[in-house]
């Protein structure tokens, strides 16, 4: 009968004279057959860790002990391997468990941020490194554990799931990208109807915006810059002249672009003027601020909204400006824009603005016009190659966008 064979095993699995795998799978066999004995069985076991000698490894154990608690023993499970200094072992065999991601599954999001912590403390270079070819190494097991912890965090789809990873972005800001996938999850599984307010809004000014995502708003900040291009050169006092230098030789004038970070403050303040003053954004604070310490892309907006009393989530974009003249123009879509300040700073999507000062009106003498032409003989020719160029950087997770402000003078766009 059961009780016979359960008792034959309990004393087998206690037989050091067999090997561990038999022990393993008889103890496993009861946690089937007699779970509440078998659970007793292991508390006992664990409890003298360190004292007697365990029938199977002491994280095989814990292991065991978590996956048929569902999940209800983590906080004792942990406390016993942080006691027996056994943390990295206990790591290992997680990660090696084939079960591993429905044990992630059962437990808390604060248990899970927990393990997400130790496990990046006591294994760092999984911080950036990639899989190891071939063989499935301790390496790539560790690595698997650390992704499964985040897309567990990402598909539970709850606020309390999104605060965590808005925590754990902090610390390791590569996470950004799973917060805000859970942050649009979430609001999926979570749907809160429009404020009457709000539709209100909407239908007194079909300029304004609601701005749920990343690419929401990566569209509002486009329209806003199609708005600023009508007003620069438009037909009925154009404003491109404001970024035209002037200078009176003899009977003529002379005409020079101003430099980019006078561009960038007029871009600047168009857009504080659209989005922040005008809030075409409806359900978001918009943020604009410039940077004039070269560290970081010349203009950076965020769009926050409060989702509940204690969270918050908010949207980056950033704007990197430049001439038509500029030596670099057709390198710093990537190597500036996208590797130093989207990349390094967890900034998913980015605009790239050519300022674009037509050569008609441009002073022959300005070395700076022979550059431009040397780049680009028309807008049409720059806007085609910096949209193929920014579709062949551009991922899933990062996203540039390639923008011509025209600053033409006198009615001609060449």
């Amino acid at each position: 009968n059961i009780e016979g064979i359960s008792g034959l095993l309990f004393e087998a699995s206690k037989n050091m004279d067999l090997s561990a795998r038999f022990r393993r799978n008889a103890i496993e066999f009861l946690l089937n057959e007699d779970k509440n004995r078998a659970m007793k069985f292991i508390y006992d076991q664990i409890s003298n860790a360190g004292m007697d000698e365990l029938p199977i490894p002491l994280p095989d154990l814990c292991l065991l002990l978590l996956e048929h608690s569902e999940g209800k023993e983590w906080d004792r499970v942990w406390e016993i391997v942080e006691t027996n200094q056994q943390q990295k072992e206990f790591l290992i065999t997680i990660a090696r468990d084939n079960d591993r991601y429905r044990i992630l599954n059962q437990i808390e999001c604060h248990q899970l941020e927990y393990l997400y912590k130790s496990l990046l403390k006591s294994f760092p270079k999984l911080l950036n490194s990639d899989f190891d070819d071939g063989v499935y190494t301790t390496h790539n097991h560790l690595l698997q554990l650390k992704y499964d912890i985040e897309k567990c965090l990402e598909e539970l789809a709850s606020f309390e799931a999104v605060e965590t990873l808005e925590r754990l972005s902090k610390e390791y800001p590569t996470l950004k990208w799973r917060y805000s996938s859970a942050y649009d999850l979430a609001l999926k599984n979570n749907w809160i109807p429009a404020k009457i307010d709000t539709l209100t809004a909407l239908i007194e000014n079909q300029k304004r915006r609601i701005v749920r995502n990343s690419d929401e708003f990566l569209a509002v900040v486009l329209e806003a810059l199609d708005e600023l291009n009508k007003a620069l050169v438009s037909v009925s006092l154009p404003c491109a002249i404001d970024l035209w230098n002037e200078c009176k030789v003899d009977s003529a004038t002379k005409y020079g672009p101003k430099d980019e970070d006078r561009v960038s403050d007029y871009v600047t303040r168009f857009l504080r003027s659209y989005l922040s003053e005008r809030s075409i954004v409806i359900n978001r604070e918009v943020q604009i601020r410039r940077d004039d310490t070269r560290q970081f892309a010349d203009i950076y907006l965020t769009a926050v909204e409060e989702i509940t009393s204690r969270m918050s989530c908010k949207i980056e974009l950033v704007i990197e400006v430049k001439g038509n003249w500029n030596q670099q123009i057709d390198e710093a879509m990537e190597r500036q824009l996208l590797d130093e300040y989207m990349k390094k700073n967890s900034v998913y999507r980015g605009i790239y603005l050519v300022s674009w000062f037509n050569f008609e009106n441009w002073d022959k003498e300005d070395y700076r016009r022979s550059d431009a032409l040397r780049k680009n003989k028309n807008k049409e020719q720059a806007l085609e190659k910096y949209k193929e160029q920014a579709i062949s950087i551009s991922d899933d997770a990062f996203k540039v966008e390639p923008y011509i402000l025209d600053i033409s003078l006198g009615g001609t766009h060449d």
